[in-house]
C-alpha cells in the first residue's frame, strides 16, 4: 500500500538520508529505477528552494517533537508540499516520516491570480490629468490596449476580443 500511495513517502534519519521511499517520491525525484537510500532528501530533489517562513520542516519536526510542514521548489519550477513528523513518542525523535505532494498547478494559478491582480491595479492607476486630457474615444483606446497587453503577458492568448456595451441600447 505505501509503495502505491499517490503521494510521496519517505523514512528519513537524523542526518536527513533517506532510509525508505515509496515508489511516487522515486519517480518525482527521476529515479524510479534507482535506489536512493543513504542519500540526503535534499540532494533527491535536486537541492531545492525552501519557501516559507519554516526553513526546514525536517530540523523543526526533529527539534519540537512535533509535525511540520514546508513547500519545495525545484530547479524545473515544480513545487512540492512536504510534511514530516516524527516516528514513535521518544522525547529525542532518529527518525521522521515524510510525505510529498506535487502542488505545482496550485501554485502556477495562484500566481497568475496574483499576476492578474497586479495587472488589474495597473489599469486602475490612471492619472486623472491624463484622463482629462483625453477624449472618450482616446481614453476607450488606451484601456483596450492595456487589457490586451495584459492579457497577451499573463495568459499567453494570440487572439483578444473585446467587445464594449452601449448602455443606452445593451448592443454590443
Amino acid at each position: 500500500l505505501m509503495r502505491d500511495l499517490p503521494e510521496g513517502a519517505a523514512l528519513l534519519d537524523a542526518k536527513l538520508r533517506v532510509l525508505w521511499a515509496n515508489r511516487r517520491l522515486k519517480g518525482w525525484a527521476g529515479r524510479l529505477d534507482d535506489d536512493p537510500t543513504g542519500e540526503c532528501i535534499y540532494d533527491l530533489f535536486g537541492n531545492p528552494d525552501l519557501m516559507g517562513s519554516d526553513l526546514c520542516p525536517f530540523h523543526t519536526a526533529f527539534s519540537t517533537g512535533e509535525e511540520a510542514s514546508g513547500t519545495f521548489q525545484t530547479s524545473d519550477n515544480r513545487y512540492f508540499q512536504v510534511r514530516a513528523a516524527p516516528v514513535g513518542d521518544e522525547p529525542k525523535p532518529t527518525q521522521l516520516v515524510v510525505t510529498v505532494g506535487d502542488i505545482t498547478e496550485e501554485i502556477n494559478q495562484q500566481q497568475k491570480l496574483a499576476a492578474i491582480h497586479r495587472a488589474g491595479r495597473e489599469l486602475a492607476d490612471l492619472r486623472p490629468t491624463e484622463i482629462y486630457q483625453m477624449g472618450v474615444d482616446e481614453r476607450i483606446d488606451l484601456l483596450k490596449d492595456n487589457i490586451r497587453h495584459h492579457l497577451t503577458d499573463l495568459l499567453n492568448f494570440d487572439v483578444i476580443e473585446i467587445r464594449l456595451l452601449e448602455q443606452d441600447n445593451g448592443d454590443l
